[in-house]
């Protein structure tokens, strides 16, 4: 299942492609939705080759979710993360070989699900917040002292 939009007409691209190999009856290309609970609960992984995503938090609600996760380097959360069997790294989003390969390592949901949760337990918006009030009284301890 894909779904969101992609970029650039890459979703049309992608649609075109499976299409063009007799796969359009394998792969359903949902596009934009409001609610993506309903997807993660059905999903077995999260696969998000991106080339560049200044945060990636479709990474960390997947995690929450209990989903493994297979992704590149270019995603900012990765740099809050380690890679483990519930996150797999590839170093970019064309290296296909690597991203099969990684794909192939992602053990079962059931088996990471916890390890997913855990690994995004502390990324809250309450962690965040206190964070940027801690960087702002370091850099401006006379405003916000």
């Amino acid at each position: 299942v894909v779904i969101g939009e992609g970029s650039e007409g890459s979703l049309t691209a992608m649609r075109d492609y499976a299409t063009a190999r007799g796969l359009s009856g394998q792969i359903r290309f949902d596009g934009v939705q409001r609610n993506v609970g309903d997807y993660y609960a059905m999903a077995d992984m999260l696969i998000y080759p991106t080339f560049f995503d200044t945060f990636g938090l479709v990474i960390g609600e997947a995690l929450a979710a209990g989903l493994p996760v297979v992704t590149t380097r270019a995603a900012g959360i990765t740099d809050l993360l380690d890679a483990s069997p519930a996150l797999q790294l590839v170093d970019t989003a064309d290296d296909v070989a690597g991203l099969a390969c990684a794909i192939g390592a992602i053990p079962a949901r059931g088996l990471v699900s916890k390890t997913s949760r855990d690994m995004v337990s502390g990324l809250t918006w309450a962690a965040h917040g206190k964070a940027a009030r801690e960087l702002y009284r370091a850099v401006r301890p006379d405003i916000f002292g």
